[in-house]
């Protein structure tokens, strides 16, 4: 106990005299290398003794301390290397152009290679702080040792697993909806509708397969009316989807005649079932969907014309339809496919309840909007990346099974929530200010 005592101080004075140094620095004309040095030894160093207490509190947590912050370490070596390259070129393109006269090209291209190293240094921050977010989060949880001997086991790690899948699915719709510089505010309603759907449907008779195939498509449906009300009369996505998140609940609340639904036992409950509830594995099939569906949409916008024109039409609109891109074509199709990821999410909803309900994911708009945010993407366009939004999804997860470890009760946890939502969105702010 006095060792861990010992290491909690260690780690709050280092973080305290940090933030100290870091504001003092930041206050003088000092080199911005220094800052970044400074930076990197006492980052390193807290990452060492928050590992080394890590292994204190819980030595098989350790493990799994080491391979999440490798992640964030990678991208800081990352980030000195490609730092140190481009100092030392810069400085040789000014020796350069001092030496031998400067005129207007030369003085462009320097100012274009230093803005070129700002963005690459910001797009590493902007991978690795969601990482390093997750840790925290984690880190947080785990210094109460009435919790720590439930939180860190593989049962606890299953279930946030399974409760981050609907918020993971949708966000894997809404990152492609804010990259392209949209909103949709209408998701709660569409998983609520789609669970509704698809309960209905097997009260009625309908096959598993069918079932669930229509629950997919009516979240898709709502998708569709969105963007097309969108790209057709030029209305904000604000506006519009607000009123469609008033559209889905009514309709939810109609079709379920303003009651829960019960479905039957059929094979869509084993989707989000917990075999074996005290190991983490097998985890449940919906887990491996989420998963398997993130890698799939990492490569389409990253490798696909598609997903091109997504984060050309987020960067800058009037542009891309210069270029010859149909925008308003891309934005229905935009909101229609991920439309198809809330109603997936609606059929994660329905297994993990067995029942339709159309009062249920009231806010989880809110959660999917600030994984994504806190993933890195931009509400005003442009960037964004799924990999960032499964890890926002998990964090929001964790926040919220912790806060059900410490016992903390339901309007707690709405501020604490709230809270991470005002910080994310500031943070995103900041971003832009900084880009720009």
């Amino acid at each position: 106990m006095f060792e861990i005592a010992k290491l909690q101080k260690a780690i709050i004075w280092l973080l305290a005299a940090n933030f100290v140094l870091g504001v003092s620095l930041g206050a003088t004309s000092l080199p911005r290398n220094l800052i970044q040095v400074e930076a990197a030894i006492t980052g390193v160093i807290s990452l060492v003794l928050m590992y080394r207490l890590a292994k204190i509190l819980h030595p098989s947590f350790a493990l799994v301390y080491a391979i999440f912050s490798a992640i964030p370490l990678i991208g800081l070596i990352c980030l000195l290397v490609l730092n140190g390259k481009a100092t030392t070129a810069l400085r040789c393109r000014g020796i350069r152009v001092g030496l031998l006269g400067a005129d207007r090209g030369d003085l462009s291209k320097l100012a274009l290679d230093s803005s070129s190293v700002a963005s690459s240094v910001g797009s590493v921050l902007n991978s690795v702080g969601p990482f390093l977010g997750l840790l925290l989060v984690i880190g947080l949880f785990s210094l109460s040792s009435e919790v720590r001997s439930f939180f860190l086991t593989g049962a606890n790690f299953k279930i946030i697993l399974t409760q981050t899948v609907i918020v993971a699915i949708g966000a894997l719709g809404m990152t492609m909806i804010i990259v392209s510089g949209g909103i949709d505010l209408s998701v709660g309603s569409a998983v609520a509708l789609a669970s509704v759907v698809g309960a209905t449907l097997l009260v009625k008779g309908f096959s598993p397969a069918v079932a669930a195939l229509i629950t997919i498509l009516s979240g898709g449906v709502i998708g569709l009316v969105n963007g097309a009300v969108i790209a057709g009369f030029r209305m904000l996505p604000f506006i519009v989807t607000l009123g469609m998140m008033g559209v889905g609940r009514g309709a939810a609340k109609w079709l379920a005649g303003n009651q829960t639904v019960n479905s039957p036992e059929t094979s869509i409950n084993a989707i989000m079932g917990l075999e074996e509830p005290t190991q983490l594995f097998p985890l449940p099939p919906g887990v491996w969907i989420a998963i398997g569906l993130a890698v799939v949409m990492s490569v389409v916008l990253r490798q696909t014309v598609f997903g091109r024109y997504i984060f050309a039409i987020g960067s800058n609109e009037a542009t891309a339809r210069l270029c010859g891109i149909r925008v308003q074509l891309h934005k229905a199709l935009i909101y229609s496919f991920a439309g198809l990821f809330f109603g997936l999410s609606g059929l994660m909803q329905l297994s993990r309840l067995t029942q339709g309900d159309p009062t249920v994911a009231i806010g989880l708009e809110l959660d999917i909007i600030a994984a994504v945010v806190i993933g890195g993407a931009s509400l005003n366009g442009g960037t964004g990346s799924i990999l960032g939004s499964m890890i926002g999804a998990l964090i929001m997860a964790v926040l919220r099974n912790g806060s059900n470890q410490m016992g903390w009760p339901t309007y707690m946890q709405e501020i604490i929530i709230g809270v991470v939502i005002i910080l994310a969105v500031g943070l995103d702010k900041f971003r832009q200010t900084r880009s720009a």
